[in-house]
């Protein structure tokens, strides 16, 4: 990945000398030419991949210029530190650019002597002739990616072959249809469609089999599917095929195909461009056509129409059957001192066919010697580089990670850092790969809506699996599967990107350029500040030293990623402003009483979190930090713990998206409408002195998505009906403020779709207004947010609604007939705290998508009616649990009752 690692380099060079010219004039050229050569280096690696050279001499040869890279990085990164000391003096000033002068000309002599390597041994010229024709080996015929296992080594799999097979065969007709198997790697797509090939072809005029690699070339691939059909029908191949070009190709495959059914099965498809090149040789009618892919974006765009079977890892049931198939070939069952191990190897494939029948192979040539399988468990990460079937696996899913380009694989490898079975945010893992500069620049767009993409790029390419909130099938987190973890691992110390630390080592080896440490922070790496780390990550710790959180900030330089999460520590040393590299700072949960005012000298942070600390007060200069985006001072949780103020002064945020816990002064509150970036505003301590400068404010703010306001504890309640214009983007509210009634421009809200009521004692029914909102997803009421008794819905009211909280109603005692139309798409209601209600509404039965229904705490009365009678009708509900008023759980019925 040297080319990646170059790339990188070059991006964050560009953005430095726009950044820093000033500091960096004085050896601005050497660092141009610098440049200028390493882009070199890039074209001539780029060669090289696409020649598929294997001399090891090239390995040799890019590990020197990863560490050249590392070395020219590390000297720019050190320079402008020095330049930062607000000490120096002109003769120093001289001093440090000519010593930094020297170290960029040793570079430089570096760089002239790797270069003078490359053309001596002119390896890509050797390649080229040692490889005549390489590109049109690059696709083969049936059995290309034919996997290591058997159909008849697979569970589970039949049910999936019926399916397709029902789906081909019914699908016969005058229009083409496309197939698309999408899945991670190592799930059984080829052994799949390789069986439902098998079944089906014979039904068909002519079929043919192609497998696409990650370099396959067009000219190549329209040979194998008329070499292939031909095949089909017993018919010679024509010679002429060898000479003719691309487009002759796909007029001879058309021609061919257009008085027949036919069948294709298009293998691993790594590209849109090259389907979109073969389309056009397809006729459009009587044809069927099978596509496996990893990639989501090529599953889903293929074809107006077309089929996406989406392959799901094995359930654990059918994972236990298929490895006890394999590792006991002769008993058919797992031995009772071997099903703890066993059931742990099982768990760590996580449902993945590939990694099942690998190491349940390696394991059946043990015998079943328990010490035998616990070293294998212990050395898996070994095994995979010494077994065959385990060198496979490893393999096939590394052609996941070795397609990604070079920003996405920074970013994959980054989630490598995280522990085991982490749920790793979606928030803070973008805010994370800016810091880091991972992305790149847009014009109409932000860093983290890039970051964004790349996000959703890993999850559709199936490198990491999403964790979503079911309400809205969004994303807010996600998980790395074991296998592609595995991956991770080993990439990071191939490409020096990373390590984690383990307990009981005094030295790390290598040299990684981040670190993450787990559950055990007693003994930090002896040599931490000679590894000039960019990003340092702390998980589950529960003790830290003073002494080891001084030497964080004394030795971590040059870090830009500084993530604490849920440490223990009590004082941010004051050396916290030497790092002015430092980007991302992340003190959230831990138990920091105060921020040192060197806080002020971080000039470059963009996101600072100390959510859930025992803070009382901001540093003075803080407000003065131009890169900051994020400032999370409290989450909505911690409310009753009231706000944090700013310091008095001018706010310099400028870049601000996010300002989320903050109680406001009369300076912030005009302010607000210069933030033009800010998209998330949380505001506390509002009364009606106050909010009046808000509501000017916020009709300015035409970027904002999320608003959160919670009203202090004085009488005089904020005049929520006052604001004349919301925010014509909002997205999101929360709103704990007492109303009388809802203001008339909640009407106007059509791209909310969550909104949060708390505490507004609204006397007045909510929902002849609120169910007028086109986009409401979640609706949550909560602690007396209305005060009427009766609530009532019209049909065709919350047309998107999916989830609906009612929380701590009192006075609620009657929900209205509901009529077909109402809520069509509610798919979980939970009602609690509600003691007055008398029952469900007649008509709930019309409520068809519902899912999920869950009451606790109601009625005596309620209670009794539900156990003595059928009333709701709810036998279409897949899970309800009702739980009476002492919270024992009384009914339980299921879509069978």
């Amino acid at each position: 990945m040297a080319e990646a690692l170059i790339l990188f380099f070059l991006r964050k060079l560009s953005e430095q000398l726009k950044e820093e010219g000033e500091l960096l004039s004085g050896v601005h050229e050497d660092i141009e030419w610098i440049k200028n050569e390493l882009q070199a280096m890039v074209a001539f690696l780029r060669d090289v991949q696409r020649t598929q050279q294997r001399d090891k001499r090239v390995g040799r040869w890019a590990e020197e210029v990863r560490k050249l890279v590392y070395d020219a990085e590390d000297i720019i990164d050190e320079f402008l530190i020095r330049m930062e000391n607000p000490r120096w003096n002109f003769i120093k000033h001289l001093r440090t650019r000519h010593q930094v002068g020297s170290q960029i000309q040793k570079v430089k002599k570096r760089v002239m002597e790797v270069k003078e390597r490359r053309d001596r041994y002119n390896w890509l010229h050797i390649a080229q002739e040692n490889t005549p024709g390489i590109m049109r080996a690059s696709s083969t015929g049936f059995g290309a990616a034919t996997p290591f296992f058997q159909v008849d080594d697979i569970v589970g799999i039949e049910v999936h072959v019926e399916q397709l097979v029902e789906l081909l065969i019914e699908g016969k007709s005058d229009r083409r249809q496309v197939i698309s198997v999408f899945g991670m790697g190592g799930l059984g797509k080829t052994t799949l469609a390789k069986e439902v090939y098998k079944r089906v072809k014979t039904d068909f005029d002519c079929y043919s089999w192609v497998f696409l690699s990650q370099s396959c070339n067009l000219r190549d691939v329209l040979q194998r599917i008329l070499f292939g059909l031909k095949e089909s029908k017993n018919e010679p191949a024509m010679e002429v095929m060898d000479v003719m070009n691309e487009g002759l190709l796909q007029e001879m495959i058309y021609n061919y195909l257009q008085d027949k059914m036919y069948l294709i099965v298009f293998d691993d498809v790594w590209d849109t461009e090259i389907w979109e090149e073969l389309k056009h040789a397809l006729p459009r009618e009587r044809g069927q056509i099978i596509l496996t892919t990893r990639i989501q974006d090529i599953a889903s765009s293929v074809e107006d129409g077309c089929y996406i079977y989406h392959l799901q890892p094995l359930t654990h049931e059918l994972a236990w059957k298929l490895f006890c198939k394999k590792a006991f070939r002769r008993m058919k069952a797992c031995p009772e001192d071997l099903r703890e191990l066993a059931e742990s190897i099982v768990n760590r494939c996580e449902g993945l066919p590939l990694a099942i029948v690998a190491i349940a192979g390696l394991l059946s040539s043990k015998g079943t010697n328990a010490p035998d399988w616990q070293h294998v468990l212990d050395t898996l990460d070994w095994e995979l580089n010494h077994d065959r079937d385990l060198d496979r696996l490893h393999k096939t899913l590394l052609l996941s990670y070795n397609h990604l380009p070079f920003y996405l694989k920074y970013c994959f490898l980054h989630i490598g850092l995280f522990p085991e079975d982490y749920e790793i945010g979606r928030k803070r893992l973008i805010r994370m790969w800016v810091a880091e500069g991972f992305v790149e620049k847009s014009s109409s767009k932000t860093d983290e809506e890039v970051a964004n993409h790349y996000f959703l790029k890993l999850i559709r390419g199936s490198m990491i699996q999403p964790i979503t909130l079911p309400a809205r099938d969004v994303v807010k987190a996600c998980r790395v599967h074991d296998q592609m973890r595995d991956v991770a691992a080993y990439m990071l110390k191939q490409e020096m990107f990373g390590a984690a630390f383990e307990a009981g080592d005094k030295e790390m080896e290598g040299r990684p350029r981040r670190l993450s440490i787990y559950d055990n922070a007693k003994n930090l790496p002896s040599n931490m500040g000679n590894l000039k780390l960019r990003s340092f990550l702390m998980f589950k710790i529960t003790e830290l030293s003073s002494s080891n959180s001084l030497k964080i900030f004394e030795e971590l330089k040059l870090v830009r990623v500084l993530d604490l999460q849920g440490v223990p520590i009590e004082r941010l040393p004051g050396e916290v402003g030497s790092l002015i590299h430092l980007r991302y700072l992340n003190l959230r949960g831990t138990f920091i009483k105060c921020l040192p005012k060197q806080l002020k000298s971080l000039r470059n942070l963009q996101t600072l979190d100390i959510r859930n600390t025992n803070l009382t007060s901001l540093p003075t200069g803080i407000n003065r930090l131009q890169q900051l985006r994020h400032l999370h001072i409290a989450s909505f949780c911690d409310r009753e713990k009231g706000f944090l103020k700013m310091p008095k002064g001018k706010k310099w945020f400028k870049n601000l998206q996010t300002l989320s816990g903050v109680e406001p002064d009369e300076d912030l509150l005009k302010e607000l409408r210069s933030l033009t970036n800010l998209r998330k505003l949380y505001i506390g301590g509002m009364n009606k002195t106050n909010s009046e400068e808000l509501w000017v404010s916020l009709g300015e703010m035409k970027s904002l998505r999320s608003f959160t306001m919670v009203a202090d504890s004085s009488p005089e309640r904020p005049q929520v009906e006052s604001l004349s214009r919301p925010p014509p983007s909002l997205e999101k509210l929360k709103l704990q403020v007492s109303m009388t009634r809802l203001p008339k421009w909640f009407v106007s809200l059509r791209y909310l779709h969550t909104l949060y009521l708390l505490k507004n004692f609204l006397m007045e029914d909510p929902f002849p207004i609120l169910q007028q909102l086109p986009n409401l997803f979640v609706l949550i009421l909560a602690s007396s947010a209305f005060l009427s008794t009766e609530i009532c819905c019209r049909p065709g009211g919350f047309p998107k609604l999916t989830l609906l909280r009612i929380l701590g109603m009192e006075n609620w005692r009657r929900w209205m007939p509901i009529e077909e139309g109402t809520m069509p798409n509610l798919r979980y209601l939970l009602i609690a705290d509600c003691p007055r209600l008398l029952g469900l509404p007649e008509g709930f039965h019309h409520l068809t998508a519902l899912q999920d229904l869950t009451l606790i705490r109601m009625s005596s009365y309620l209670s009794c009616k539900l156990q003595g009678t059928d009333h709701w009708k709810v036998h279409h509900i897949p899970e309800v649990s009702i739980i009476s008023q002492d919270g024992a759980e009384f009914l339980s019925k299921s879509s069978d009752n």
